[in-house]
């Protein structure tokens, strides 16, 4: 009887173990591999821009600028942060377009006579421009020229300062003709005969600052009007 060599009894018994193994419960299961995590790309998103400040206008920081205000005048009580103002009767409000160094809030004021525009009241707030009075009347008066061409001087404006209860007023009064900003250095347009009432209304949490621009004899109507406006400011 012929032997079977010993090689080919170890070749015999390794595919024996193999087929045992195959037959053996997931044995037809396909290997399963680790889950890797996928790698998280980081976006960078760039800061928007800030809005260009008008010609002239005093320097402000980020931390400068007005925090958001929520205007209530139903009842024809202006709330702004840190005072109230009564709103005389025949003021129009206007909406607001949000975007940056917008307004807390603007008025019309309704031309008297045919043939004149309206005039316009916007009010401000950047707390962060306090102790500043000096450099924005500079500039309230430097956005007018005379007659004669020249631009106009702090003697060619009435500026006046109110002491109220827990607030200083402080007002710039000029006509002439006005330039019109567009916020962009060197542009804007220029109107004739035009009359700007600026105050600084300086306050605990202040200040605000309102604007009263249009055609002098619009302005002149309404000028007992804005002041009252400006005099009815009481803290809260």
């Amino acid at each position: 009887m012929t032997q079977t060599p010993a090689w080919s009894r170890v070749v015999l018994f390794g595919a024996y173990a193999v087929s045992v193994l195959c037959i053996t419960p997931g044995c037809e299961q396909e290997q399963v591999l680790p889950t890797v995590k996928p790698v998280e790309k980081t976006t960078r998103i760039s800061p928007p821009t800030p809005a260009a400040l008008p010609p002239n206008h005093p320097p402000i920081s980020g931390a400068d600028a007005a925090p958001a205000t929520k205007v209530i005048s139903h009842d024809g009580v202006l709330r702004l942060t840190g005072i109230e103002m009564s709103i005389p009767e025949g003021w129009v409000q206007e909406a607001i377009q949000p975007r940056p160094m917008a307004p807390v809030a603007v008025f019309r004021l309704p031309a008297k006579s045919k043939g004149l525009k309206d005039g316009a009241v916007r009010i401000t707030y950047f707390p962060g421009m306090k102790g500043m009075d000096e450099q924005n009347i500079e500039r309230w008066v430097r956005q007018i020229t005379m007659a004669d061409g020249k631009p106009a001087t702090r003697d060619d404006a009435k500026t006046e300062t109110v002491n109220l209860e827990n607030v200083r007023i402080t007002t710039v009064d000029v006509t002439g003709v006005m330039r019109m900003s567009s916020g962009m250095p060197g542009e804007g347009n220029t109107v004739s005969n035009s009359r700007l009432i600026a105050a600084i209304v300086d306050h605990p949490v202040g200040p605000h600052f309102v604007k009263a621009t249009g055609d002098a004899a619009t302005i002149e109507a309404w000028a007992g009007s804005i002041e009252d406006f400006l005099k009815s400011t009481q803290t809260k």
